[in-house]
């Protein structure tokens, strides 16, 4: 007697639900309408918008480019043939920063809560530093590698906003007074906000089995330069 097996097809791995695909793309431009709207009530309604006297033109040219920096740098790096796919979570974690400061001028929260100022420096630089690293270095990366990646990226970014702000308004206004503390406390802030996303993303990548964007990107970026070797 001879006995028949079925063997039931390969199953296809199962496909994330349309609302959990959705979520990432639909958060992200809610959180840009939302940042370019407080920009809007800035510019009609000045005393509103809480950023009278503190660089409201510089920041009417520096937030729009930043909302779409993420989106402008990785659409550069697939013109270099860095082909990666785009990580709407990390386009979240670059541009909800923007969103959250001119949030917290809008309510007056910099100038009525004492810690509010540090607190932003730490959290924002982490989400940033996050979201940058979570998009454009590779993976897997030594765990010192990408710390200090992260490390490096908190202090020039964190010079260059202090730079800005002073020239923009601090050497103007009363706050000029306690500028240096401000400057020196923002700064050790941001990078201890950044280091802390550079161990998150190392641990993040590890627990998940290295599957950060890059990864699932690496085959792509050796077949491109393979194809150019050609």
């Amino acid at each position: 007697m001879t006995s028949t097996v079925l063997l039931k097809p390969s199953q296809p791995p199962a496909q994330p639900s349309l609302p959990t695909v959705r979520v990432l793309p639909l958060l992200a431009v809610a959180i840009k309408l939302a940042a370019v709207a407080l920009l809007l009530v800035a510019v009609v309604y000045p005393d509103l918008g809480g950023l009278k006297s503190k660089g409201m033109e510089a920041r009417l040219v520096a937030y729009p480019l930043g909302l779409v920096a993420c989106g402008l740098l990785w659409a550069a790096a697939g013109r270099l043939g860095a082909v990666r796919p785009f990580s709407w979570g990390a386009d979240v974690l670059c541009s909800l920063p923007i969103l959250v400061d001119l949030l917290g001028n809008r309510l007056g929260l910099f100038d009525s809560v004492l810690w509010w100022d540090d607190l932003m420096h730490v959290s924002m630089h982490a989400l940033m530093t996050a979201g940058v690293l979570w998009q454009f270095l590779p993976d897997p990366l030594p765990a010192l590698y990408l710390v200090s990646a992260a490390v490096a990226f908190g202090a020039v970014t964190g010079l260059g906003w202090e730079i800005a702000e002073y020239l923009a308004f601090m050497r103007y206004g009363v706050e000029s007074e306690g500028a240096y503390l401000d400057t020196l406390g923002d700064l050790v802030g941001g990078t201890i906000g950044s280091t802390l996303a550079g161990a998150a993303v190392w641990f993040s990548r590890r627990r998940i089995g290295r599957g950060g964007p890059a990864s699932a990107a690496a085959p792509l970026v050796r077949t491109a330069r393979s194809r150019r070797r050609r």
